[in-house]
């Protein structure tokens, strides 16, 4: 029944005004007990929130190109407005999603989001937005723990902030091994916006993780509309379960037609070519072949010199090229950093954090060859510690898991807790059990030697190279005879001869 009449310059005051009313209508007539707290105007200018509605409208696309329009959008909105809190807390996080979709590396992207992201604080840290901001430069500076604390902090703000659940549920999977806190955190994010491209993915492979495959095919047909590259990825995941990598492959390159450009896509590409034993392909795919692919190549000096180079663009290069090195054998220079990412791990093994089981084999390989026996069996706790999450969890992780080519199984990180701590027959009995149920084994790191040296792991090579000799003539079947990925990739040449 009030009126309002003020100059438009003020329409952000008029909001909070309006909003104060009803709150304080509605209290007295409904005995609700809401209290109304005073909040600052979002935007000096109705120009510069345009700019970040774009930019909000452009960053959820989850696309090479809407990405890029989003930091420009929010670009301009902290352009036409520096003391915009929330254009500074997106812009940080649309920078540092430049590192997936775009071209920057993540020292780059650190760099560039961490100024805005503090600044977003220093203007104004009572919005949910500014402290999830901060709470992802934190964690990606590898103070996860710290990182739950702005999270936490953004729910309590906004408790309906469906982006705080799917990072806090990201940090407590990858982060710290927490998984069963994380599922609930991705169920949450994905009930409180059905709509979020990341909250989906995540709640899709966690499913996929707990084995819930008809669950996880029935969420995965949303993403159909909304976001048909990372159906096309998922999709890829779900059904390269039980050692069908062809599907990997296939569906990655479903996905290439839709983002020809998307050079992260092409490095992941590069990997599972390696994975059916396709190296031309392997080494063309991308500009330049990612180390991890060419360790799985067993061109370990070749993986050396270009960690060296991916080192200098990454947020924990230090340890990625270290564990580069402990796969070539290069131990004295590889145990430095390990030891240190060990200890700032919280002497935690995780899937997909910083310090993963293979860190923690190479590191027991490098001391060992060192005589300095001293953490060796905390490493081997750890890794049995994280078995023991997996299963508490409902956890199996077969095949390849993940958007970004993360690989996990239980038996075989259990099998190589029991390897390295001289339960061999055990060790590999588990490692066989691994590789039956389609898990790929990597084959070429020194710091496995001993394993591969075994003679019971004859019969698990012998096995994995069959099926991978059955992949690969499989996926050539279809795109030597009429590929229809011919606009985004072609086979090496020679690779198609006696298929047609």
């Amino acid at each position: 029944s009030e009126t309002y009449d003020r100059e438009l310059e003020n329409i952000f005051a008029i909001q909070d005004e309006i909003s104060a009313a009803i709150v304080a209508a509605l209290k007295e007539r409904l005995e609700l007990k809401v209290e109304t707290t005073p909040r600052m105007a979002v935007a000096a200018n109705t120009e510069a929130h345009d700019a970040y509605l774009r930019g909000r409208y452009l960053v959820v696309q989850r696309t090479r190109d809407s990405i890029v329009g989003a930091v420009s959008e929010f670009e301009k909105a902290i352009t036409l407005d520096p003391d915009y809190a929330l254009a500074h807390a997106e812009l940080a996080m649309a920078v540092i999603l430049m590192a997936t979709y775009g071209d920057l590396s993540g020292a780059e992207v650190l760099a560039r989001a961490e100024p805005h992201a503090r600044m977003a604080m220093e203007i104004n840290s009572a919005f949910a937005e500014v402290q999830a901001a901060m709470g992802v430069v934190v964690w990606l500076k590898q103070s996860p723990e710290d990182a739950l604390t702005y999270l936490r902090q953004a729910i309590k703000i906004n408790p309906n902030y469906s982006f705080a659940y799917y990072v806090l549920g990201t940090i407590l999977d990858g982060s710290l091994g927490r998984y069963s806190e994380s599922f609930p955190m991705f169920d949450k994010a994905r009930q409180l916006d059905p709509l979020s491209i990341p909250s989906n993915i995540d709640y899709v492979s966690a499913l996929i993780d707990k084995g819930r495959l008809e669950e996880a095919e029935q969420e995965l047909e949303k993403l159909s509309t909304i976001a048909p590259v990372w159906y096309s990825r998922m999709k890829g995941i779900l059904t390269s379960r039980d050692g069908r990598w062809a599907n990997h492959v296939l569906a990655d390159l479903d996905a290439l037609l839709i983002e020809p450009e998307w050079d992260s896509l092409r490095r992941n590409l590069a990997m599972e070519f390696a994975t059916i034993g396709l190296e031309n392909e392997s080494l063309s795919v991308s500009e330049t072949p990612p180390a991890a692919a060419l360790v799985m190549l067993g061109k370990n000096s070749d993986a050396v010199a270009t960690a060296e180079a991916e080192s200098m663009d990454r947020v924990n290069g230090s340890a990625f090229l270290a564990l580069i090195k402990a796969s070539a054998g290069e131990y004295k220079s590889a145990r430095p950093a390990l030891e240190d990412l060990w200890q700032r791990s919280g002497k935690r093994v995780t899937r997909q954090g910083w310090f993963k089981v293979s860190s923690a084999a190479a590191l027991i390989a490098i001391l060992r060859d060192a005589d300095a026996d001293a953490d060796v069996d905390a490493l081997i706790t750890a890794i049995r510690d994280n078995v023991r999450r997996y299963r508490e969890n409902g956890m199996a992780g077969t095949g390849i898991t993940g958007p970004n080519y993360s690989m996990y199984n239980v038996e075989y990180e259990e099998g190589i807790a029991d390897y390295l701590a001289g339960e061999f027959e055990r060790g590999i009995a588990l490692i066989a059990k691994a590789s039956e149920n389609g898990f790929f084994i990597p084959l070429h790191e020194s710091h496995l030697q001993s394993l591969y040296d075994d003679p019971g792991f004859a019969p698990i090579l012998a096995g994995q190279k069959a099926r991978q000799a059955n992949e690969r003539e499989r996926f050539l079947s279809i795109v030597c005879s009429d590929n229809p990925y011919e606009e985004v990739w072609q086979p090496a040449e020679g690779t198609c001869e006696g298929m047609l």
